[in-house]
């Protein structure tokens, strides 16, 4: 089966309209802000303005711009948790739940580049609490993937995994594509259309789980 997980809307469309709830606005708009700007470059009454909201609204949601940017981290990686909890839950092989997992992760991070580039390199240096929060999430992730996919792997191996490789390894190189994904296109001259993301996840799989060689354990 296909995972489907919706994170926020896409931010480089955004449309403020008034029916729009203003703390959803304010998630909108900080996403937005942050990812083009950075966290430390931005300042609150932009984010308000942006918004279309008065600035108190953001201490009466969140407390301060550093809860809007805990608020956004909290739900990119509950999301990605549940994500990978709808994997790891099914009855499909390790190289199945793997594939999955990359299409998934795929089709979340295609969908809101801006979340991303929020979630994996927002680090403030003044706040290292924000590094521990963000650690506290991908702890929990890590130990589901330790506990449901790596023993599976392990059985057909002859050697033992590292899970601070091998997870860093998967979701980071998802993610790197989407950073750079202008930078790509452009090197490459080529379009990440939706052509090219169907035949994305697989190749990436193949890469992943066999290697440049195509060289598969039975093969050795």
């Amino acid at each position: 089966f296909e995972v489907e997980v919706q994170f926020l809307g896409s931010c480089e469309t955004m449309n403020h309209q008034h029916s729009t709830p203003p703390k959803q606005r304010l998630l909108d708009a900080a996403t937005f802000l942050f990812a083009q700007k950075g966290y430390s470059a931005t300042g609150v009454r932009e984010i308000a303005q942006r918004a279309e909201v008065n600035i108190a609204m953001i201490s009466y949601y969140f407390g301060s711009k550093r809860g809007l940017l805990e608020t956004l981290l909290d739900m990119f990686f509950q999301r990605y948790r549940e994500m990978v909890e709808q994997v790891m839950s099914g009855k499909n092989s390790p190289e199945q739940k793997i594939r999955q997992l990359i299409r998934a992760l795929v089709s979340s991070f295609r969908d809101n580049p801006d979340l991303v580039r929020v979630a994996f390199t927002e680090m403030p240096f003044d706040l290292p609490e924000i590094t521990a929060f963000r650690a506290g999430h991908l702890r929990q992730i890590v130990d589901l993937g330790q506990s449901e996919l790596l023993p599976m792997l392990q059985e057909n191996l002859n050697h033992p995994i590292r899970p601070e490789i091998f997870g860093p390894a998967m979701v980071g190189t998802v993610a790197f594509h989407f950073l750079l994904r202008p930078v790509i296109e452009a090197v490459f001259n080529r379009s990440t259309d939706d052509a090219f993301y169907a035949e994305y996840p697989e190749a990436l799989a193949d890469l992943f789980l066999y290697g440049v060689l195509g060289k598969r354990p039975s093969e050795d």
